[in-house]
């Protein structure tokens, strides 16, 4: 019977030990902090040492035993109560009652044998984290009955629900990579917005604080922002944020949701170590169309904190090198037909422009830039090497890119769609367009 009942706490054991052990060394699992006594706090985090690991689990295995043998006891007790004078079952109620106690003796001889050889494994400290070395070291101070707990952290994230108690807060120590972190004064990135960090260098995405924050506990939501080379778009002014909270791009969006007609300022973060940099067209419809009235036709390459269009449907990313040792390198030929040239006609005239990774990119007049059309109007195109090209007619602005429309296809922009004659073009070299 003792045998039988010893191996079952073994594989019980086994079960509650091993499993969180498998998760916490492939760090799926977050483990709350255990309280061993006043101000004394087990956690893992993933600076925590093998000491540190051991400690914690071992005060939990502790803890099941204890609440095991503790059933156990108050099972025997019941059973013994319920004999009625039942030698066989008085016996078993006793025998219950031993292996529980001697269940509770080998955990207390555990303890004075682990104290015995390494103090601090059975009774450990808060554990001090050097922030210097780790790349996120949050401090979280905790208000109990026992006084004030401090619980470091190495991670931090978005957080819907901060849950701070009047007086707790967070202190956030070191966050390498941090670019900007916002809090809310309602729960779900809702009500006031408050910036709580900003650092906009792009030379070191990777760098440092400039310099420790604090969280309140008015804060009850948070945002955060990794550098990240890509576009950052703002509903208010001056990169503030209004009703929403900032959103990062790296990719084109055709619809911009609940950002639509809402782009008050925009940042640019490029990569100097990674070598790139992005450029990015607003449209005042979805699909990167521009609709009559709301007319915007052209291409950003630097942040404006203000002077945006006022209507933003959608909105298109481009990926640049800083450097010109990536080549990006090809050209655009506007036709005065429909089928890019192929035809016998004297009258087909075709203008070809060349672009590379220095090309300007700003409106150029098409009468100026292509003198052989001889002012007829843009009716095809060809697009060949990676570029985006915009065509404003005066009433209207069209885009297309190689990545979608297809290199050195023939673009039709017929004048049965498009009456007015294009004005202008605005050619984009690109060495990624990011959908």
């Amino acid at each position: 019977m003792i045998k039988k009942e010893i191996k079952i706490f073994s594989i019980l054991a086994a079960i509650f030990f091993l499993f969180p052990v498998a998760d916490v060394l492939a760090l799926e699992t977050k483990f709350p902090p255990i309280t061993i006594g006043p101000g004394k706090v087990l956690s893992i985090t993933g600076a925590s040492t093998l000491p540190e690991f051991v400690a914690y689990f071992y005060a939990f295995i502790v803890g099941i035993g204890a609440v095991a043998a503790f059933f156990v006891l108050v099972f025997a007790g019941f059973e013994f109560v319920l004999s009625y004078g039942d030698p066989k079952r008085i016996s078993q109620a006793k025998g219950r009652a031993r292996n529980a106690l001697i269940g509770v003796a080998v955990l207390v001889a555990s303890f004075l044998v682990l104290n015995a050889i390494t103090p601090k494994l059975t009774t450990p400290e808060n554990i001090e984290i050097d922030c210097s070395k780790v790349n996120v070291c949050v401090e979280k101070i905790k208000t109990t009955p026992d006084g004030e707990i401090k619980q470091v952290e190495t991670s931090f994230q978005d957080s819907p629900n901060l849950g701070l108690a009047s007086g707790e807060k967070i202190n956030i120590k070191q966050f390498n990579g941090l670019k900007e972190a916002w809090g809310f004064a309602g729960i779900d990135y809702s009500g006031a917005a408050t910036l709580l960090y900003r650092d906009n260098s792009d030379a070191d995405l990777n760098s440092q604080l400039t310099a420790p924050f604090t969280i309140g506990d008015n804060i009850k939501s948070v945002k955060i922002y990794k550098k990240q080379a890509g576009i950052y778009l703002y509903d208010a002014p001056n990169y503030g944020a209004n009703a929403l909270p900032p959103r990062y791009l790296s990719n084109s969006v055709p619809d911009l949701g609940d950002f639509k007609n809402k782009i008050k300022s925009v940042w640019v973060m490029g990569d100097v170590k990674g070598n790139k940099k992005y450029y990015y067209a607003i449209f005042s419809a979805v699909n990167y169309n521009n609709t009559n009235g709301q007319l915007f036709c052209g291409v950003f390459g630097q942040s404006k904190a203000a002077g945006l269009p006022a209507a933003s449907g959608s909105l298109a990313v481009f990926e640049e090198p800083y450097s010109p040792t990536a080549v990006v390198k090809g050209t655009i030929t506007f036709y005065n037909n429909l089928s890019c040239g192929e035809s016998d006609s004297a009258e087909v005239r075709k203008c070809e422009i060349q672009f590379s990774e220095n090309y300007s990119i700003s409106p150029k007049s098409v009468d100026g830039a292509c003198p052989e059309l001889g002012g007829d109007k843009i009716l095809s195109f060809k697009i060949n090497g990676s570029a985006a090209v915009l065509l404003d007619s005066g009433n209207a602005c069209h885009y297309w890119n190689s990545s979608a429309s297809g290199e050195g296809n023939c673009i039709k922009y017929s004048s049965l769609l498009y009456s007015n004659k294009a004005i202008s073009f605005i050619i984009i070299p690109f060495i990624k367009f990011a959908y």
